[in-house]
């Protein structure tokens, strides 16, 4: 392994070491001090920490003011029900047995224990009052905000550069979503780990051993632990080595405000492979809980090529919004028809533009932050397609990193270059940060609810099924049933092999006395559904059957609806629970023996015992050879022995 740990053994060993510490200051005394940050940096007024106390203090207000109001938020209806409300291994708190099903279970398609265990213990503290959820997440981004600042000034020694790109990321509207949003503190939480293993690689690389390296390991591993989109840290600590550590031999000269050692790239590359291996670990694990949750999409769904196309397009639309951050959505849907060759020209064309003026310029910090840029995405790109979004602004959280250090470090070599004064420079600066803040804030005021989320991804998006879904079944928790029947029309046209929005539309026809209307609907649901394994859609099946029960014995016909009372018993007995009433109206109608047999056994299934018992006799009565004879003994002997 590359690693080793540079110990002097004895009077040699001490003399060598004494040797290399005065060669290595010998030669990082022949390097110029390092320029002023002007325009960014000013003179200095209080200590060098106390700024930077002063900073931290600055951005962690920051974002209180803006993120305050999603503290009366409440959870939404997309995720949040799967991380915390209807988990009950998260929603009871922390226990042994919810602590062993965090560390082995693949739910929510990915192996993330630690985001688990943060929810769980969210609501051992809060219960399931969000606002609490809420609060843990407006601290781990004032957190992430705060150490990505001391971080770059640690080993840039540009306070005010740094504290702007610190300010960048706290403020800007794309990361909204990943604050705003309780099930994305998967999120949070892996950027907070991605920060602290840069950490404790700066920690690492000023005196290289085995213990300091197992340092980054481990913070490493508990960023994979919350969200695997930490995969590329390996690749990212080769950029830093690149700049701004400068540990290269022959790339950059070394760094003047972070010295140390430079080492051949090979050398470098070997050093990273154990953490290569643990990325390739975390591939394979993802790759194996995506799958089970039916998650990674087929390339008959989503063609090679159409991914291809996506993937380019939507890095361009990453850049187009972290510079104009407008009609944001927490959906954006694959485009069913593909992207207008135009679009992918002019993607294109900006993606090879900037890389040829990134190429040209060799800035070691538009290098790096170009790099980090496109090689976070990676995982996130859509070459392997997990689910049915183009995008999403949760994506760019750490990527957006590499955008504000190039905007940064660049427009402070512009303004050197062109001698441009202090007040202008902070008067663009403050502008562009309360620009960004307004739009965060005004991007805020579509999270107060499931309601105003969906409508707003659905006025800024075109045939958004899951917008459109989601807002009817919001609407339709509101009881505003007439508010949601149009949503509900467009997601099916959008998507019609879609079994819960058929099942909802009839819901809606069957409430407004369209009986027909809603039959029709439902067996739509009943002939969809049948192909398809999930639970979701076996619970709208069972939904759809169980509806069919209600209309059929609302107009009399009885012999079809408990047809379709038995049939939706067999998909999921549960489904019956709010139909039992008109189960048990069936006793006092004419039916043959076997349906009151069939009867009898819905019933008792349902724990309705004495009702069950009736039924039985009834069957007897008609056929004294049915069945039903060896049923009711049965419950007889079963309520004796009770």
């Amino acid at each position: 392994m590359a690693v080793q740990e540079k110990r002097g053994r004895g009077k040699a060993g001490r003399k060598s070491n004494s040797n290399y510490r005065s060669n290595r200051a010998t030669r990082y005394s022949k390097i110029s001090p390092p320029k002023s940050d002007a325009p960014f940096e000013d003179v200095a007024v209080f200590s060098s920490r106390r700024q930077n106390i002063m900073v931290s203090l600055l951005l962690a207000t920051a974002i209180s003011v803006i993120y305050f109001p999603v503290l009366r938020d409440p959870f939404i209806n997309y995720d949040d029900d799967v991380y915390v409300t209807k988990n009950l291994h998260v929603n009871t708190g922390l226990t042994w047995e919810n602590f062993r099903w965090a560390w082995t279970s693949l739910a929510g398609g990915n192996w993330h224990p630690l985001t688990w265990l943060s929810h769980a213990m969210d609501c051992q503290i809060f219960g399931l009052y969000a606002g609490g959820h809420h609060l843990i997440n407006v601290l781990l981004h004032s957190l992430n905000a705060v150490l990505l600042f001391w971080l770059l000034q640690r080993v840039t020694q540009a306070r005010w550069r740094s504290a702007m790109v610190a300010a960048l990321f706290s403020l800007h509207p794309l990361n909204v979503e990943s604050v705003a949003w309780v099930a994305e503190r998967k999120n949070l939480l892996c950027t907070l780990f991605f920060l602290l293993a840069l950490a404790a690689y700066g920690w690492y690389v000023q005196h290289p051993q085995v213990k300091r390296y197992l340092g980054v390991a481990a913070w490493f591993v508990l960023g994979l632990a919350s969200k695997p989109m930490v995969i590329t840290l390996p690749l990212v600590l080769l950029l830093i080595d690149y700049w701004p550590l400068g540990r290269i031999e022959g790339w950059t000269p070394p760094s003047p405000t972070f010295p140390v050692e430079q080492e051949k790239f090979t050398s470098l590359l070997l050093e990273k492979l154990p953490l290569l291996v643990l990325s390739a670990a975390s591939a394979v694990v993802t790759l194996i809980a995506q799958n089970a949750g039916g998650a990674i999409r087929s390339f008959s769904d989503f063609p090679f090529r159409a991914r291809l196309e996506n993937t380019v397009f939507s890095y361009a639309l990453y850049l187009e919004k972290a510079l104009w951050p407008s009609r944001l959505a927490v959906y954006y849907p694959f485009p069913e028809h593909g992207i207008e060759h135009w679009q992918i020209g002019v993607a294109v064309v900006c993606l090879l533009a900037l890389s040829a003026f990134i190429w040209r310029k060799r800035s070691p910090y538009l290098v790096f932050g170009w790099l980090l840029f496109l090689g976070a995405l990676v995982p996130v790109s859509g070459l392997v397609q997990v689910g049915g979004q183009a995008m999403a602004d949760r994506y760019a959280y750490i990527p957006l990193l590499g955008i504000f250090v190039t905007a940064i470090w660049g427009a402070a070599a512009c303004v050197e270059n062109r001698h441009l004064g202090n007040f202008a420079c902070a008067v663009s600066c403050a502008t562009l940060l309360v620009v960004f803040g307004t739009l965060s804030w005004l991007q805020l005021g579509h999270w107060r609810s499931s309601t105003d989320l969906w409508a707003q991804a659905a006025s800024v998006t075109n045939d958004n099924f899951v917008a459109e879904k989601n807002l009817a079944n919001a609407l339709l928790q509101l009881n505003r049933i007439d508010d949601a029947l149009p949503h509900l029309q467009n997601a099916i046209r959008i998507n019609p092999e879609d079994v819960a929005c058929h099942v909802n539309l009839g819901g809606i026809l069957q409430r407004h006395g369209d009986w027909q209307g809603a039959i029709l609907q439902y067996a739509m649901a009943v002939q969809i559904g049948s192909g398809q394994n999930s639970p979701s859609s076996k619970q709208a099946v069972g939904l759809a059957y169980a509806s069919l029960g209600s209309i059929y014995g609302q107009r009399g016909d009885y012999v079809n609806a408990l047809a379709n009372y038995w049939q939706a018993a067999q998909v999921n007995p549960n489904v019956l629970d709010p139909f039992l009433a008109g189960v048990s109206r069936l006793v006092t109608v004419p039916l043959p023996a076997q349906g009151y047999l069939q009867l009898g056994q819905l019933l008792q299934q349902s724990h309705r015992m004495g009702e069950a018992e009736v039924a039985y006799q009834e069957a007897l009565k008609l056929d004294s050879t049915s069945p039903a004879r060896s049923a009711l003994q049965e419950l007889r002997d079963r309520s004796e022995s009770e």
